[in-house]
């Protein structure tokens, strides 16, 4: 376990060194002048909040199949709990998530993904709901971990990173090779938010 979440932590602090790195290309919104520090590599390598459990189930049409890409529509819905802000470390949180959007798809590979991620928070500090493009999606083969991967465009967390994770048990080839293909995948997920 530990070696899988200092993987996700690499992956994660990869993801935002690159999106750093060709800030341009991000339309964040506006930051109010108090909280407008520049990003910094140093802040990019602590999460800002951690949710260590959770579920998500998400819903394929049509279902993915093994190697050939369609046109996917997706949706789903879970929660995130045990949620900690790095500020605020006594106080523990919540929130209900709703994912929706398309992308071209099969179980192998995931490209042109687009959608909304949005969180409706239980608790914490600062606004009740965060509303994130999707910015990828993972392929449902990758392993035992499929990320979602949001950039907060308003909200809680208005210019930062959530990460979600799904870690439901690997998807088998078999499950993939036939239609109707893969329609639905559900099991326990945790979160991330990292400051960008």
């Amino acid at each position: 376990m530990f070696s899988f979440q200092l993987h996700r932590r690499r992956a994660a602090q990869a993801l935002v060194a690159l999106l750093l790195a060709c800030g341009a290309t991000l339309a964040a919104p506006p930051v109010q002048a108090a909280s407008a520090a520049p990003p910094t590599a140093a802040a990019a390598a602590a999460p800002l909040v951690e949710c260590a459990s959770g579920n998500l189930t998400l819903n394929f049409s049509p279902g993915l199949l093994l190697t050939t890409v369609q046109h996917e529509t997706y949706s789903g819905n879970g929660r995130l709990t045990a949620c900690v802000d790095s500020r605020y470390p006594l106080n523990v949180f919540s929130g209900a998530v709703s994912v929706s959007g398309q992308a071209d798809q099969s179980c192998l590979t995931s490209q042109n993904d687009s959608g909304t991620f949005t969180v409706i928070w239980n608790g914490g500090n600062g606004p009740t709901t965060s509303t994130a493009e999707i910015m990828q999606l993972g392929p449902v083969q990758s392993g035992d971990a499929v990320a979602i991967t949001s950039f907060v465009t308003s909200g809680r967390y208005a210019g930062q990173i959530v990460i979600i994770e799904w870690l439901g048990l690997p998807i088998g080839p078999g499950s993939c090779a036939e239609p109707p293909g893969v329609q639905t995948v559900s099991g326990i997920a945790n979160g991330t938010v990292l400051p960008v």
